[in-house]
This record gives structure tokens, C-alpha cells and sequence, in this order.
């Protein structure tokens, strides 16, 4: 019997870079069965194989299904002169997989992946177009029943979330935070909190939600994400998800939501009228395209309560001049729409009542072209920044929770922006 929930911890505890495969993808589905052992898919850099190496090491790995007696010692060296691995651990067995059939290695993999809740711990898993296409590949005539329920689940999961979508804007009483619309090809999800759109723990967790349930849905080729009314995409996160009890927990959610857009299966456009400001304008800047009215504001201005953009520090200099990235970061000064198109971080400036319509003709400039090679081509443009922003990520989010939080000036920034007062910063 396999202990899921301690292999999954002594990965994850060892912040070992991974996506859960196979059958245990497909029970965190949906699937009604549930298999032996567990398959990930794990990245081939020498820092992560020393990590996967360790975490392992208490529990004995050895090669399943030969004699106890043939020497067999699985660390960093092993791993780096093979690639695919059968092993049993003391917590079960465990198949490591360097590279998928159908998909490739682990850069690929972990984009056609979701982040979801499995045994108690939130991961990487593959999605159901992965599962699906990597089935496909195998041609295995064994995998015909696993590829027939893996088509049946995800067109549960697009009806599911259709009527989700269906019954809460139909409810006024209790207005959902995220709206999803599926119009063809493409999926809208809308930021529900006028007049700003704030983006409070529960709407950062409910849009990621929502964008996996999307993504799974067969024939989604687009997916725009918007704010409702005409004011705001957003304003940025809630200030008081900054302070240190709730900040780990907000960033945490916050990245998951920012790599699951990065990270998605097909474009992603921001289409943004009136403000788009810190956390909002970091959902922004890592959608590959942004098409905004005029009256477009675009700012971080995380500094001026005492705190910094943890993926516009590392984000924003990869798509704007770096000296002008600093001066947005250094000051939380705003830069009109038109400014920002002049930098090269938004694609299309028009007026308010031609928004639409510019949507409409950029979308469909997309949808155009041929749907595999478009996904393969956003792909193979992504992979080398994709594989650099990830370790620079995890950095930014580190120095914000060990080093930010501890500063009195971060609390003291936050507190001021709460009581409504400037702040008074230490000399």
C-alpha cells in the first residue's frame, strides 16, 4: 500500500520540482481508480535531481521488481546517467519519469500541468489535455479504457463548469467572485468585485479555480481574463493579505495563480480598462498579451506601503527596459496605457468604446492559425524564460517572507496605508 500523502510531503518538503503523472493524475481527475504507485515527472536540473536524491534517501529507494540482493544505490549520480526509474520505497512505490511520451520532459510537462489539492498537499498534476494527449502518444491498446474515462472526465468537467457559471450569476444574492463565459473557442473570466476588483485570498484561490476548470474544458483555444465594470481591471491585492499573518498564504496562493497563466496550455489575454495596479498588474504582465482602452493606468506601487512586487522584480525586466522596470518598481509612480504599449508590455491602446472590437480582431488574428502549432510554438518561445523565471521566483518569495516582513518598515507602511496616514519611514 502506498503512504501518498508522506511521498508527496517528502518531495514537497524538500521543494523538489515535479508533476504527479499517471494514474494518480487521473484519480485526482476524477478517476474512480486509484493505482499502486505514484508517477511524477520530475526536472533533470542538477540542483533539483540533488533534491529529489535527498528527499528519497530516508525511505531506501530501490529497483522494483529486482532481486534485494543485485547493488542498487539511487543518489544524485544515478539519476543524472538515467532517466526513467521504477522503484519501492518504504512509503510505496514511486516511478520517476524524466521524460513523457507524447509531451517530452519536465519543462513541458509542467506546462500542460494544474496545481491542485492531492492527499492534503497542493502540487503540480498533470491536466486532463495532458493525461489525454499522453496516453494518445502510447498507442497502447491497454491504455484504451484509461483514455475513454479521461474523455468522459473532461467533458463532465466542462458541463460542471458551465453550470457553475450559469448558476452563480443567476444568484444575486451571493454574486460569485469569478465569472467564466465560454463563447466558442474562447473562455472569459471576469474579476467580480467592482468598482476595483480587489483581490482578496478567496478571489486569488476562486480564479485559479476557475481557470483550471477552463482549461480542461475540450475546445478552449483562448482564455481572456478581465475586470467587471469600467474602472478597474484590478487594483491589486488586498493590503491586508500583506500583513505577516496572512502573507504567506496570500503569496503562496498568488504565485499558483500567476503559474498556472504562465504555465497554461493556450494563450492568455488581459484585456484591461481603468487601473491595473500590483498584484493586478502582475496578473497582467504574465498573460502573453494585453490589449487596454486609453484610460489605462498601469503601476506598482507596492513601495509606498512598504513592501515590493515579488514577480515584477523578476517579471517586469523581461519586458520592458530594465532601467524603466526599476524606476516603475523603485517609485510606484503610474505610466499611462499609451506609455505602456511604448515599452513593449501592452500589444493594443484603444479608445474605451473600440475595446471590444480590438479584442474581437486580435482574438481572431489567433484562432486563425492552426491550434497545435500555436500551442506548440508558445511553447518552444516560453521554455528558456519559463526555466529561468521559476528559480528566480521561488528567490523573490523567499526575500519577501525572511527579509521584507522582519523590517519595521514594512509593517510600518502597511499600518500607515490601513489608518489612512503617511507613513514615517526609519532614516
Amino acid at each position: 500500500m502506498n503512504d501518498f500523502e508522506r511521498s508527496l510531503g517528502a518531495l514537497l518538503d524538500s521543494e523538489v520540482e515535479f508533476v504527479v503523472i499517471g494514474g494518480v493524475a487521473m484519480y485526482a481527475h476524477g478517476s474512480a481508480h486509484l493505482t499502486r504507485d505514484l508517477d511524477i515527472c520530475y526536472e533533470r536540473s542538477h540542483e533539483n535531481i540533488e533534491r529529489l536524491a535527498t528527499a528519497l534517501s530516508p525511505y531506501h529507494p530501490r529497483l522494483r521488481g529486482v532481486p534485494e540482493d543485485v547493488p542498487f544505490h539511487l543518489d544524485a549520480s544515478t539519476i543524472t546517467k538515467g532517466m526513467n526509474f521504477t522503484l519501492t520505497t518504504d512509503l510505496g512505490d514511486l516511478d520517476l519519469i524524466g521524460e513523457v511520451v507524447g509531451l517530452g520532459q519536465y519543462s513541458p510537462v509542467r506546462a500542460a500541468s494544474i496545481t491542485l489539492d492531492l492527499f492534503g498537499r497542493s502540487c503540480r498534476v498533470l491536466s486532463l489535455e495532458g493525461l489525454i494527449q499522453a496516453k494518445r502518444a502510447t498507442g497502447r491498446s491497454r491504455d484504451a479504457a484509461a483514455l475513454r474515462e479521461l474523455e468522459a472526465l473532461r467533458e463532465l468537467a466542462c458541463q460542471i463548469t458551465e453550470g457553475r457559471s450559469s448558476s452563480s450569476e443567476e444568484t444575486a444574492a451571493s454574486p460569485a467572485r469569478v465569472l467564466t463565459e465560454r463563447s466558442g473557442p474562447v473562455a472569459r473570466l471576469v474579476i467580480n468585485r467592482p468598482p476595483l476588483n480587489i483581490l482578496d485570498i478567496d478571489t486569488i484561490r476562486e480564479l485559479n479555480s476557475r481557470l483550471g476548470d477552463v482549461l480542461k474544458c475540450q475546445g478552449v483555444r483562448l482564455v481572456e481574463i478581465r475586470g467587471a465594470g469600467e474602472k478597474a481591471f484590478s487594483a491589486g491585492v488586498d493590503v491586508r493579505d500583506h500583513l505577516p499573518d496572512r502573507a504567506p498564504e496570500m503569496l503562496r496562493e498568488f504565485h499558483s495563480l500567476i503559474r498556472a497563466v504562465l504555465y497554461a496550455p493556450c494563450p492568455v489575454l488581459a484585456v484591461v480598462r481603468g487601473h491595473c495596479l500590483g498584484g493586478g498588474m502582475e496578473l497582467a504582465m504574465s498573460c502573453d498579451f494585453i490589449i487596454a482602452s486609453d484610460d489605462g493606468r498601469f503601476a506598482q506601487p507596492e513601495v509606498k506601503v512598504g513592501a515590493f512586487p515579488p514577480v515584477a522584480a523578476v517579471l517586469l525586466s523581461k519586458l520592458i527596459p530594465e532601467k524603466k522596470a526599476l524606476e516603475l518598481i523603485l517609485t510606484g509612480e503610474p505610466i499611462a496605457a499609451e506609455q505602456a504599449q511604448q515599452l513593449g508590455l501592452v500589444n493594443r491602446v484603444v479608445s474605451s468604446a473600440e475595446l471590444e472590437d480590438e479584442v474581437a480582431s486580435f482574438s481572431g488574428l489567433l484562432l486563425a492559425q492552426s491550434a497545435q502549432v500555436t500551442m506548440l510554438a508558445r511553447k518552444a518561445a516560453r521554455l528558456a524564460p519559463l526555466a529561468a523565471l521559476e528559480n528566480q521566483l521561488r528567490e523573490s518569495e523567499r526575500m519577501y517572507l525572511e527579509h521584507l516582513l522582519s523590517t519595521a518598515d514594512a509593517s510600518e507602511g502597511l499600518r500607515a496605508f490601513l489608518e489612512k496616514r503617511p507613513p514615517v519611514w526609519n532614516k
